[in-house]
């Protein structure tokens, strides 16, 4: 759950994809290491909004996104017990556009299309 920030009160509405769980040992956050799960829920406390994002589908994205997207978007730290995490804060529609991209496959038509 992504509340308020603690320093800044500020509410943000993207979605951070943690891919260091902890920096200092460069451990793969949940973007990125393999967990048991078919989806995660990522919500926005103070927006009331809750995004289920399909872990296969999301991870998939991030193979082929997360190094644009640590380019483009904001990076993510949050302290926690004696140990920081990374992320990076995508926009909601970016994330599932790429999340759409993974449910889509192309391949050799068998037939010509009937025109």
């Amino acid at each position: 759950m992504r509340g308020r920030n603690r320093i800044t009160g500020k509410v943000y509405e993207d979605i951070a994809l943690e891919y260091l769980s902890n920096e200092q040992r460069g451990v793969p956050g949940w973007v990125c290491k393999p967990i048991r799960a078919d989806f995660i829920a990522y919500a926005i406390a103070p927006l009331g909004r809750c995004y289920l994002l399909p872990v296969m589908q999301l991870q998939s994205a991030w193979l082929r996104q997360g190094e644009y997207w640590r380019q483009l978007y904001p990076c993510v730290r949050a302290q926690n017990c004696g140990y920081w995490t990374v992320s990076v804060g995508v926009p909601v529609a970016d994330v599932f556009a790429e999340v759409g991209r993974s449910l889509r496959v192309q391949f050799t038509p068998t037939e010509a299309a009937n025109e």
